[in-house]
């Protein structure tokens, strides 16, 4: 009898852990890649319109997204470990004690990144690791169900970054594209010309806030900016 219910904890465990597996993956059907292109293009306009504002949320968004996916990232890892498996019991729930402390390292390390997002010495570190877990996770948890949809989707993002790089600069006034203008921030107090630094004598009409959506390393030249992306 102990081992028949030894073993019936086991498939339970089991199977709430597929569930679980289940429940957190999306199929991206190609309706769905159609809909995600055209709010990803609705979200670039608004930002190129409203960056003052919207850039405070897209760092908000990632700051809980990149926590997210680094805790489901690590927990993976952790869950491997055979030791300090103590669980403390709240109603009828109950939650690994390590986890609990994975969960708060997760938030402490983004919220770290948060306040300190602007040191470009060191904060960069914390941005790729935050951000290398968000793409893992968005890999891990969007699936494509066929061919089809990886076809409609790498074709749709094709037109997209040409049309947002190479075309709308025919459209916007100042003859830059909108792209680029919300990758950088429109706001800057130098451009670069032919590789090299010329400080511009415009004044910032807003805080210098940038789209933390890339990766960044250290420079290895000096005279340049001390960031590249």
């Amino acid at each position: 009898m102990e081992e028949l219910e030894e073993l019936k904890t086991i498939v339970s465990s089991e199977s709430r852990e597929v569930s679980r597996k289940s429940s957190e993956t999306i199929i991206f059907s190609p309706f769905k890649v159609i809909i995600f292109v055209i709010l990803s293009c609705i979200m670039l306009i608004l930002l190129y319109y409203f960056y003052i504002w919207l850039v405070y949320v897209i760092i908000a968004i990632f700051c809980l997204a990149s926590a997210m996916s680094l805790y489901n990232c690590l927990a993976a890892l952790i869950r491997k470990i055979p030791f300090g498996r103590c669980r403390l019991a709240c109603g009828s729930t109950t939650f690994e004690v390590r986890l609990i402390f994975l969960a708060g390292f997760c938030i402490a390390t983004a919220a770290v990144w948060v306040v300190f997002r602007n040191e470009d010495s060191w904060a960069w570190i914390l941005q790729d690791i935050l951000g290398i877990a968000f793409c893992l996770n968005f890999i891990k948890t969007l699936k494509m169900p066929n061919f089809k949809s990886c076809v409609i989707l790498l074709g749709l993002l094709l037109v997209y970054d040409v049309f947002f790089v190479f075309i709308t600069p025919y459209l916007t006034k100042n003859g830059e594209s909108i792209m680029v203008e919300v990758a950088t921030g429109p706001f800057r107090n130098s451009e670069k010309n032919y590789g090299n630094l010329v400080e511009a004598s415009a004044e910032r009409s807003a805080p210098h806030e940038k789209v933390r959506i890339v990766f960044q390393i250290c420079s290895l030249d000096s005279q340049s900016h001390p960031l590249k992306k």
